[in-house]
């Protein structure tokens, strides 16, 4: 074989290697953004899901220190300011999920501020309950629409 064949098929076989690792190059960049985009969901329902919990104990200390239990007005109140710190971390990875579903509601944070908000009132007056547990319900479906939304079900 002459120089010129030799070089051809070296240039040849380059070029389908090349053409491979672009390939590969590729995958790797939809594998990376697929994972990217489910660690957003997974967080955006478990910050979700983090702030239900505490809105649902949050009621349930309440609860207790009506029925006679010795749980102090501080310990509620501190449950319920964890709750916030929830919503913020709930508020931050709705906005990043919104990047993947354009279907999201632009108003859930806010939606569950609000609620949160209704709550603290709530805590205080002597007939609590009945509103307290329309919050809760609210609460529920934000997480519930949020989940279902992200296509995650929550069992």
């Amino acid at each position: 074989m002459d120089a010129p064949t030799v070089s051809a098929i070296a240039g040849s076989v380059s070029a389908f290697f090349a053409a491979i690792s672009a390939l590969v190059n590729s995958y790797n960049t939809s594998t990376f953004r697929r994972q990217l985009k489910n660690t957003s969901i997974d967080a955006c329902v478990a910050a979700g899901l983090g702030l239900k919990s505490l809105v649902h104990r949050t009621i349930e200390l309440k609860g207790r220190n009506t029925d006679g239990e010795d749980i102090k007005d501080s310990e509620i109140f501190a449950v319920y300011e964890e709750a916030w710190t929830k919503w913020v971390l709930f508020a931050q990875a709705y906005q990043i999920a919104r990047r993947y579903s354009s279907k999201l509601d632009p108003d859930a944070p806010s939606k569950a501020a609000l609620r949160l908000s209704e709550l603290r009132i709530v805590l205080r007056n002597p007939d609590w309950k009945q509103e307290a547990v329309k919050i809760r319900g609210a609460v529920d479906e934000i997480v519930k629409q949020t989940a279902a939304t992200l296509g995650t079900s929550l069992v």
